[in-house]
């Protein structure tokens, strides 16, 4: 069972050079995909070691200057394989890498190629640790694979990708089992082969279940439901990710809306598209990985990350009585949660609006609507009051 980094960078300079030679024969990608360009999944980043020039991992942008990865991307492995953790940790500059983003072909010129400034790892207590301050020890199980997720500051925003959300509580659904995703990267085209095309690709595969992936005839003990998830065809096989694609986006989409989450980081897997074993992905879209994002996102760069699809709720608090001789009609409204504000009266469109609102009507009934928008535009359905304005006797 292996990880998917395509580069064993930080080994020491005669590992990193016999493992950029054999990298240099062709550039990986996805198995069983086919080729895709940056515009159909904008969020996709390559990584890049600085001293060879290769790329070894992949990342997701989830905001101008943050993107997330595979911890063990960002990992300096010690030197005794059956004992990984004994002289390894998060203690790579931020200078030995680099990141690609708004770039379909790695060979191409397309996109920005933007330098680190800083790489978070969590530690214990769930909290982010930036590596040029901490131990180099954190939640990342280099043996078991667990907790296998970081995050990337980049020195300057992006302006070549599109950020995605993370899925939040309330789309879980559209990562249930069974449901479609897309994988996506420069990974090995086969198991093992280090040859194929530089041109981005990318495949659709399936949500599978936890007691699927977890089954003695599939991954065992070696699943971790609380900080993983599968994902593949299952039990054919055919498609999945592969050495250099580690890091990489899982995506699905809202089945309402159609909106692109994040869900999974690319971990490890048995091989490569092998029959009954799917590729096992970072659980990013469910606690404890997802809180711990996105506190750690939150407090480094201001932005939250995750995504919301529940509409927020607007409430009219004042209005007009019911039947009165004031042609001036005034409303006062609230939302549970921040947000805009749309309005309208009668039969007029909804329009921009904020409280309080106030417009002069004629003598007859009339209906008030007002509902919310939040910052994810999110709609919510529309509060409403009806009343009269009489006429003079």
């Amino acid at each position: 069972m292996r990880g998917r980094r395509a580069l064993s960078i930080g080994l020491s300079a005669l590992a990193l050079l016999a493992a950029a030679s054999s990298a240099s024969a062709g550039e990986p990608r996805i198995v069983g995909g086919a080729s895709t360009t940056i515009e159909q999944v904008p969020w996709q980043v390559a990584l890049i070691d600085t001293a060879s020039g290769q790329q070894f991992c992949g990342g997701t942008l989830v905001a101008p200057a943050i993107v997330v990865t595979a911890a063990h991307c960002m990992y300096q492995f010690g030197p005794i394989p059956s004992a990984c953790a004994l002289g390894g940790g998060f203690n790579f500059s931020a200078a030995d890498q680099f990141v690609v983003t708004g770039r379909t072909a790695l060979s191409s010129s397309q996109g920005q190629q933007i330098p680190l400034a800083e790489v978070y790892y969590f530690e214990d207590d769930g909290h982010a640790q930036a590596q040029s301050t901490g131990d180099g020890n954190g939640l990342f199980n280099c043996e078991t694979n667990e907790w296998d997720v970081a995050f990337l500051q980049l020195a300057q925003p992006s302006t070549t990708g599109t950020p995605i959300k993370l899925a939040g509580p309330d789309e879980a659904s559209a990562w249930a089992p069974g449901q479609p995703a897309t994988i996506s990267g420069w990974g090995d085209l086969s198991e093992g082969a280090n040859t194929g095309s530089d041109q981005l690709q990318a495949a659709e595969v399936q949500m599978i279940g936890d007691a699927t992936c977890g089954s003695p005839s599939v991954y065992g003990t070696d699943f971790f439901a609380a900080t993983m998830v599968c994902a593949g065809i299952f039990p054919a096989g055919g498609k999945d990710t592969c050495q250099g694609d580690s890091g990489g986006p899982l995506v699905v989409r809202l089945p309402t809306r159609n909106l692109p989450r994040l869900v999974g980081d690319t971990s490890f897997g048995e091989g490569c598209a092998r029959p009954n074993f799917p590729g096992v992905y970072g659980r990013v879209a469910a606690d404890p990985m997802r809180s711990a994002l996105r506190a750690g996102i939150l407090a480094v760069a201001g932005v939250d990350v995750v995504g919301d699809s529940t509409p927020p709720v607007a409430k009219i608090v004042k209005h007009p009585r019911k039947r009165g001789m004031k042609r001036r009609a005034r409303f006062k409204f609230v939302a549970n949660e921040p947000a805009t504000f749309e309005c309208k009266i009668d039969r007029s469109r909804f329009k921009a609006c904020s409280s309080p609102f106030r417009r002069n009507v004629g003598r007859r009934r009339h209906r008030f609507k007002v509902r919310a928008v939040d910052a994810q535009d999110n709609v919510g359905k529309a509060d409403r009051f009806k009343w009269r304005v009489k006429r003079r006797r």
